[in-house]
This record gives structure tokens, C-alpha cells and sequence, in this order.
């Protein structure tokens, strides 16, 4: 582990779907750190079926949000907070040919991304928009968040 890479590794940036909504930190420092890295990065642009992904994973998430959390909905739907009514009334509203497409939707994002990775040996993307925020009122933009984890 401590010796020289026999190859230098190539870095692949990718600017995700939101990324004009950054936090210009996170523009800055991902400049900064493309521009150290120098030959070994470049920008590798994502395939336009990742700009639906987030819609995607969150039909996803609310649909099965109605199904587990039914009991509850049905039996005392007071003691669920307004964010998780919200979710479950939209969830609710959900078809199953949506749901069962965007469930599909994970391999063509894997798949798009083992191409990707044919062209370099990293992928190098921010994983939130900015700073962490403080307090327990979010857990962050689901934009940048849940795309890996929805691939």
C-alpha cells in the first residue's frame, strides 16, 4: 500500500444532475481538486437517463412508504408526522406500472455506469450540495444523496 502505483489511476468528475444547485464551495473545491489532479481528471459526463433518477427513486420511496406504513395510516394517521402523511398520500397515488418502471430504472443506471468506469479508475462526485446543515430537519439534498444509493 505504501509503494508507487505502477499506473497512475485516472479520475473521472462527474458534475450529478443539480449541480448548478450547489453550494459554490463545493464548485470551488471540486475545481480545485480536478485542477491538482491535472492529466490524471477529467470531466465525464453523466448519460441523460440520470437526470430522472431522483424523481425515480422517490416514486419508489414513497410508493413503498404507503404500503409498510398502511396499519399506521389507517389506524391512527394523527400520530404520523405532515412530511410522512404527505409522502404516504402521494405514495398512495402511485401505479404499478410507474412503480414497477422505476424499480427496472437501477439497472440501466449500473449498467451506463460500468461504461463509464471503461473509461477511467474513479469517479470522483460530491455527495451533498453543500455544507452539512444543522439540526435534525433534513438529511440532506436527495438529488445528490440518493442517486448513488438508487444505482
Amino acid at each position: 500500500a505504501m509503494s508507487t502505483p505502477p499506473i497512475a489511476p485516472v479520475f473521472g468528475f462527474v458534475r450529478p444532475p443539480g449541480w448548478e444547485k450547489a453550494d459554490p464551495q463545493i464548485h470551488e473545491a471540486f475545481d480545485e481538486l480536478v485542477a491538482a489532479l491535472g492529466d490524471q481528471a477529467f470531466e465525464l459526463p453523466l448519460p441523460p437517463v440520470f437526470d430522472t433518477a431522483a424523481d425515480q427513486r422517490r416514486l419508489i420511496n414513497f410508493a413503498e412508504m404507503a404500503y409498510h406504513y398502511y396499519p399506521y395510516w389507517r389506524d391512527a394517521p394523527e400520530d404520523l408526522g405532515p412530511e410522512v402523511r404527505k409522502a404516504i398520500e402521494e405514495g398512495n397515488k402511485v401505479l404499478a406500472r410507474d412503480y414497477q418502471s422505476a424499480k427496472d430504472l437501477p439497472k440501466v443506471l449500473t449498467a451506463a455506469l460500468e461504461e463509464l468506469l471503461t473509461r477511467c479508475d474513479v469517479i470522483l462526485c460530491p455527495s451533498a450540495t453543500g455544507p452539512a446543515p444543522k439540526g435534525l430537519d433534513t438529511t440532506g439534498d436527495p438529488i445528490f444523496n440518493g442517486l448513488w444509493t438508487f444505482c
